[in-house]
């Protein structure tokens, strides 16, 4: 939708250059009487007096005109070609946010109720290290070419990842039945800043491309936790049993 609005916006750019330079011929020649030299040979005038400097003035601004269409159409041009390098940047840089809003959503059911032991915890931090900022950052360097509607949910949504990778990496693991649950609350909030910011640039990106939003399964999701679950829950039976043996 945004590609086929630069391309209405560009014929209208053309149309509106040709009539404006039309309307400034026509009017130069009206003022300085050229066109009175002009008209003088026709077909039923019985001399023809041409005024070859009104002819010479009309050949300068028609080679200026075309000059001007010459310059300025490559550039017209390579800007359609790395408008669509951006889109293309940009349309990997939004399935792979749509998979970590996935993760991160996973991570922070994980994170949530009364009491996270060691063995969840450390599950919901896996799918949190999941995240990777590199997509959004392989459309950095086509900012130029879109909107910023979309470049300002991308900018904020890359300095989230960073930030909350930045603090996943330095989270130490501990003993599966250990209670973690005051660091899940603060990693539950970090990750809900981070979704929340994937996705506006998730409907940002629909809304540049004129698509609806892609949903997420959230049956899928339900079904990962549960399992996750049982497995954190079962680790920490069995570190439990290992120790009553011994």
């Amino acid at each position: 939708m945004e590609w086929n609005w630069f391309r209405r916006r560009d014929r209208t750019v053309w149309v509106g250059g040709g009539l404006l330079a039309a309307c400034v011929v026509g009017y130069v020649l009206r003022r300085t009487g050229m066109s009175s030299g002009i008209s003088q040979c026709w077909w039923l005038s019985e001399t023809c007096a041409v005024d070859w400097s009104a002819w010479a003035a009309i050949a300068t601004f028609a080679a200026a005109g075309i000059a001007l269409v010459a310059a300025v159409l490559p550039i017209m041009e390579a800007r359609r070609a790395r408008r669509q390098i951006a889109d293309s940047v940009l349309k990997v840089a939004l399935a792979s946010v749509t998979d970590q809003v996935l993760y991160l959503t996973i991570a922070s059911r994980l994170l949530e109720g009364q009491r996270v032991h060691g063995a969840l915890f450390r599950h919901a931090m896996a799918n949190i290290n999941a995240m990777d900022e590199k997509p959004i950052a392989d459309v950095v360097p086509y900012f130029d070419a879109l909107p910023v509607s979309v470049v300002d949910p991308l900018t904020y949504a890359l300095v989230k990842l960073k930030r909350t990778k930045r603090v996943a990496d330095m989270v130490k693991p501990s003993h599966p039945a250990h209670d973690r649950t005051e660091e899940a609350v603060v990693a539950r909030m970090n990750v809900l800043e981070v979704v929340n910011a994937l996705q506006k640039v998730r409907k940002a990106g629909a809304d540049h491309f004129g698509d609806p939003l892609p949903d997420i399964d959230r049956s899928a999701i339900e079904g990962l936790v549960q399992d996750t679950r049982t497995r954190a829950d079962a680790e920490v039976m069995g570190v439990a049993r290992a120790a009553d043996r011994s």
